[in-house]
C-alpha cells in the first residue's frame, strides 16, 4: 500500500509583516510562520542587516532577495522567514546601510517585537 498524504486542516497562515508595521509589537502563536518583507535596493550599496533576530521566540528559517521587476537598478523585497518556536516576545531588528559605512550611519532602523502566544 503506498503513503498517505495528510494535509493539515488547522495549519496557521503565514504572518506577513511589512515596513509600515515598523516600531509596531506584532502577536503571532507558537509554531506559525512569520514573514518580515522590506524594500531594499542593493544596485545603490544599501542592504537590510539583521542586528536581532528574536532568538528567544523565533529561529530564522531563510532570507532571500527578490529583485525588481520592470528596470534594471529597481529596488526589490528582501524578505526573512521565521518560525515561532517558544512563547515570549523578542526584538527583530534591522539596519538599512552599506557594508562599508558603520551602523552610525545607517539610514534606516527597522525594528518589531514578535509577541508569541501558546
Amino acid at each position: 500500500m503506498g503513503e498517505t498524504e495528510f494535509m493539515e486542516t488547522n495549519a496557521l497562515p503565514v504572518l506577513e509583516i511589512a515596513e509600515a508595521s515598523n516600531g509596531q509589537t506584532v502577536e503571532a502563536a507558537v509554531g506559525q510562520s512569520v514573514e518580515i518583507c522590506l524594500e531594499e535596493n542593493p544596485t545603490t550599496g544599501f542592504r537590510w542587516r539583521m542586528a536581532k533576530a528574536g532568538e528567544a521566540v523565533a529561529r530564522l528559517l531563510g532570507d532571500a532577495f527578490e529583485p525588481g521587476r520592470k528596470a534594471p537598478g529597481q529596488a526589490g523585497v528582501h524578505r526573512w522567514q521565521f518560525k515561532t518556536v517558544a512563547a515570549g516576545s523578542a526584538p527583530v531588528r534591522f539596519t538599512y546601510r552599506r557594508s562599508w559605512e558603520d551602523d552610525a550611519a545607517s539610514s534606516r532602523i527597522y525594528s518589531v517585537t514578535l509577541s508569541v502566544k501558546k
